[in-house]
């Protein structure tokens, strides 16, 4: 299995089970709909009426909530069929199937986003490389490790490639971008997320566990045990650069 096909579970009515009717699949904090409020909060960083390139679409809760509260125009980026026709049957937004690495844009966007999803490209340098002309802004909303304890077996179960900060930082410098704001969130955000997985994924059936669920559960299991360590070896940041 690979990432493709990891994210391409077709069980949509038990996602939105297990993550909410937006279907925002990343990190959450705060009060009320936690996974909408890490979205709302990137509102300052993108503003009303921009076209936004939302790289790792998933199923389009970001992009849909951009367009409904911003006046966004967005183009999601998958490589899963069931998302690709999930967004295309349900959310009035432009999307294109295909692979990051092999993506280059043919139109220029105010801002590119990566939600949790920078992590999965195994060439991150010639993604940025290829999207670094259609964009004067990019945000990362990233994992990045804090020590040099690689949690190796963790990300492989993900396909995942969790960088230190100050790679993230060399590596958009190299093409000229600067970095703007960084937030740090794990610390607030990663237990009531958890929270909300492990509470969701516990009413399902044994049948609407697929992989990929189970996955999440023994994941969220397995770091809710250890949240300490977790939080001292990986972070996760809003990264906001510019040129």
């Amino acid at each position: 299995m690979n990432v493709k096909e990891f994210y391409s579970d077709e069980s949509i009515d038990v996602w939105k089970k297990v993550i909410g009717q937006d279907l925002h699949y990343h990190i959450g904090w705060g009060k009320g709909d936690i996974l909408y409020n890490a979205i709302e909060y990137l509102y300052q960083f993108i503003g009303e009426n921009k076209k936004v390139l939302d790289c790792g679409c998933g199923w389009g809760g970001s992009g849909k909530v951009l367009q409904r509260d911003l006046n966004c125009k967005v183009t999601g980026i998958t490589n899963s069929s069931t998302q690709y026709d999930y967004i295309k049957d349900n959310i009035s937004m432009d999307v294109k199937l295909t692979d990051l690495h092999n993506y280059i844009p043919q139109d220029e966007y105010d801002v590119a986003i990566f939600i949790e999803s920078y992590c999965h490209l195994t060439n991150a340098g010639k993604v940025l490389y290829n999207i670094s002309d259609a964009t004067d802004k990019i945000i990362l909303r990233e994992y990045h490790l804090k020590t040099n304890q690689y949690p190796k077996s963790y990300v492989d179960r993900w396909f995942m490639n969790i960088y230190r900060k100050e790679e993230l930082v060399s590596l958009m410098e190299q093409l000229d971008f600067k970095l703007t704001h960084q937030e740090e969130h794990y610390d607030y955000a990663l237990e009531p997320t958890l929270d909300l997985w492990y509470n969701n994924i516990s009413k399902l059936t044994k049948e609407e566990k697929t992989k990929h669920i189970r996955t999440l559960e023994a994941s969220t299991r397995f770091l809710r045990n250890h949240i300490d360590e977790a939080l001292e070896t990986v972070g996760l940041s809003t990264f906001v650069f510019e040129k």
